[in-house]
């Protein structure tokens, strides 16, 4: 079966398993935490994949993550202990990000990227996070990366949207009609 596939079966599992005991937002946090540890040591996803690693390491690996990054529901423990025994914990990351999509769509929320080449005011952060809200109807989760290398303008970036004002962007579109002269 493909890994999307088993993913977002056990990442629908997981959501009404949390949604029947109040805990998504909880939940929400642990997986938001778990992916960070994923990005942060790409080993890790080998060794879950790995047949040689005890069952019990894993599931003592997973728990002891979970308790590093200060979050640690009982949901979330149950849960574990479910992939494992269904040996199915190399889905985690995967499992995850589906939970992560299935609680954005549910809680109507969007996650806004903001790259700009200097920190911007909070004031400017809430006023556009305030226009893409009414735009599209949902509470914005919004987020500005600092990036000397666009030059100036900015990038915004919210679920499949791309908006490019760069100064690096614009060189690249020109650039781009030039060659094609």
């Amino acid at each position: 079966m493909e890994r999307g596939v088993i993913a977002r079966r056990y990442a629908q599992a997981l959501w009404l398993y949390a949604t029947e005991r109040s805990s998504e937002d909880e939940v929400y946090a642990q997986t938001l935490a778990l992916v960070s540890v994923f990005s942060g040591y790409p080993a890790l996803r080998r060794v879950l994949e790995s047949r040689r690693v005890a069952v019990q390491k894993k599931e003592e690996m997973i728990a002891a993550l979970l308790k590093n990054e200060g979050q640690s529901s009982s949901v979330v423990q149950r849960f574990v202990q479910v992939l494992v025994k269904n040996n199915r914990e190399e889905f985690l990351r995967e499992i995850c990000l589906s939970f992560q999509n299935i609680y954005r769509r549910e809680k109507k929320l969007l996650n806004v990227s903001l790259t700009t080449a200097a920190p911007l005011q909070k004031q400017v952060q809430q006023a556009v996070g305030k226009k893409i809200e009414s735009a599209t109807g949902k509470k914005v989760s919004f987020s500005n990366e600092v990036d000397l290398s666009i030059g100036g303008g900015y990038i915004l970036r919210w679920g499949t949207y791309r908006i490019d004002a760069s100064v690096a962007g614009r060189l690249k579109q020109l650039r781009k009609k030039m060659l094609e002269r």
